[in-house]
């Protein structure tokens, strides 16, 4: 009988351990850097905190500060690839070479739109209201609005091209 207890202790302590361990590593999310001081406690844990993004996909809105040209883009009813990226950058380069011949492939489907980090105020605009932390940046919105792909950072262009499929086709 005091084996079956043993053994019965021993469960519930490996249990225990488990459920802490997982607590655990459930808190090691990175938080932005340029988060603002203040709770996130009070926010449920499915509703994104005023700095983090909404998942995709989600749709793009409009607002008064949206420049001018995007609005344009939008009004043409097509699926958009936008792409921020600094010059200087490596992995920005690569990123707009593989860029290049989806722009050949797709011109008449999509409009794309590659755009340089803070070279003006409609640029800058727009990289805030996507919420732009770093660059390259790409995103595509289907024909309705809706981002329905965004990365930061080295992207494989089969990446872009399903991506571009999707938002054409679906």
């Amino acid at each position: 009988m005091s084996s079956k207890i043993a053994r019965l202790m021993l469960l519930i302590i490996a249990a225990a351990l488990l459920l802490a361990l997982s607590a655990c590593g459930s808190n090691n999310t990175a938080k932005p850097a340029s988060s603002t001081s203040g709770t996130a406690s009070s926010k449920s844990a499915a509703t994104p905190l005023a700095s983090e993004k909404a998942p995709v996909p989600r749709k793009f809105v409009l607002k008064d500060s949206t420049p001018k040209f995007f609005r344009q883009a939008i009004d043409q009813g097509k699926p958009i690839l936008v792409c921020f990226y600094n010059p200087d950058d490596s992995v920005s380069k690569e990123i707009i070479n593989q860029i290049k011949p989806l722009n050949d492939k797709y011109s008449n489907q999509v409009i794309f739109l590659l755009l340089k980090a803070d070279a003006n105020q409609e640029n800058t605009a727009l990289a805030k209201q996507l919420q732009i932390r770093f660059v390259p940046y790409v995103a595509v919105l289907n024909s309705r609005s809706k981002i329905i792909f965004e990365k930061t950072g080295y992207l494989d262009s089969q990446v872009m091209e399903q991506a571009l499929y999707d938002a054409i086709n679906k």
